[in-house]
């Protein structure tokens, strides 16, 4: 999709819904794009146009959210790097509580980078 501002966003998106007595929701998502004029209003400074990259896979059932990839990236078109972020394990996410724990919490759970 795009805008006449010159924001573009291309990927791919799947969801599958399970129905019955647990419901769930099963994701994956491949997303790149670029913002020109979109987020200029929430952001606290001008950045420019930003050339964004997400890869996220994950699930939902009832108020638990299961995080099991994402690798996300922003960067300033042709200034680098903005902020990036890399889950190394699946995470968990009670929605109700606002709780996040990791699968193993000995282990990195994830890195992230600001430019």
């Amino acid at each position: 999709m795009s805008t006449p501002d010159g924001d573009t966003l291309n990927g791919s998106l799947s969801v599958d819904v399970t129905t019955g007595a647990k419901p769930a929701t099963a994701f994956s998502a491949q997303l790149q794009g670029r913002l020109a004029a979109l987020v200029k209003p929430y952001l606290p400074a001008a950045a420019g146009p930003l050339a964004v990259s997400v890869k996220a896979k994950g699930r939902l059932e009832g108020s638990a959210l299961e995080v099991a990839a994402l690798n996300a990236q922003i960067d300033r078109e042709g200034k680098g790097l903005l902020a990036a972020i890399d889950v190394a394990q699946p995470l968990g996410l009670d929605l109700n509580t606002q709780k996040v724990h990791a699968t193993d919490a000995a282990a990195v759970c994830g890195s992230r980078a600001l430019g």
